[in-house]
């Protein structure tokens, strides 16, 4: 039976991966405010922390197979979208907000493209069986 989160086990695995991401941002943002003050450094260090949970959770994601895995390997790609969310929300001023962070995000973008394009859209075990029918 797959886990999904309309039966039972399946919602209680939602509600692990939820409070797994949970847990990750505050341990990041502990972790960040640990950081000097410079607010362009907390902002690159919760992204590419994000960015870093995110990526290696959709590469790690292609090996999983099994449901309650792939539970906790979704747990890390929310916590990396979330950590994404939460850096931007970070104060940073000055002239280098204007021309660093575009270029920032571009390459980022750009690496999650060329990561998707990577990835097949389902298993191979899965096209033989909708193409018998």
């Amino acid at each position: 039976m797959p886990l999904s989160c309309t039966n039972p086990s399946g919602f209680r695995f939602f509600t692990i991966m939820a409070m797994i991401a949970a847990l990750v941002l505050s341990l990041a943002k502990t972790l960040v405010d640990k950081v000097p003050e410079p607010p362009m450094l907390r902002f690159c260090m919760i992204n590419v922390l994000g960015f870093f949970l995110f990526v290696v959770s959709i590469v790690v994601g292609r090996q999983v197979t099994e449901p309650k895995h792939q539970w906790y390997n979704n747990a890390f790609s929310v916590s990396g979208i979330v950590l994404i969310i939460f850096s931007s929300q970070v104060e940073v001023d000055g002239d280098i907000h204007s021309s660093f962070l575009p270029a920032f995000y571009a390459i980022e973008l750009l690496t999650v493209i060329l990561l998707a394009k990577k990835m097949r859209l389902q298993p191979e075990s899965w096209t033989e069986l909708t193409t018998m029918n």
